[in-house]
């Protein structure tokens, strides 16, 4: 009972460090990022008309806002996907490293 509940942590938390990997290569975060700042076509035409009637125009007037959703639990979770994937990456890397060098013995 004890390993079967153990297995179900393990295996439930596995495949959420596997979603946010994803999540991360797939560039979910970057698309939010890149949306922040870009201008939308309603705000290009305001500042078009800006410079032409000689305003004074600065780029945080025609940029939007977005709010951020992220949460405790959103960044607690994908501070630790980003701990597992390192981890992840030293244990390969020791692994081929060990690898590597009893091929050359």
């Amino acid at each position: 009972m004890k390993n079967n509940f153990i297995r179900i942590i393990g295996i439930f938390l596995l495949v959420l460090f596997f979603a946010l990997i994803i999540m991360n290569y797939t560039g979910v975060y970057e698309y939010r990022i890149s949306k922040q700042t870009a201008l939308t076509n309603e705000n290009i035409e305001k500042f078009e008309k800006d410079i032409l009637e000689g305003k004074d125009v600065e780029i945080k007037n025609y940029l939007e806002e977005e709010k951020d959703n992220s949460n405790a639990i959103s960044k607690l979770t994908f501070k630790t996907s980003e701990t597992i994937g390192n981890l992840f990456n030293k244990v390969i890397t020791m692994l081929f490293k060990s690898i590597e060098k009893a091929m050359m013995e």
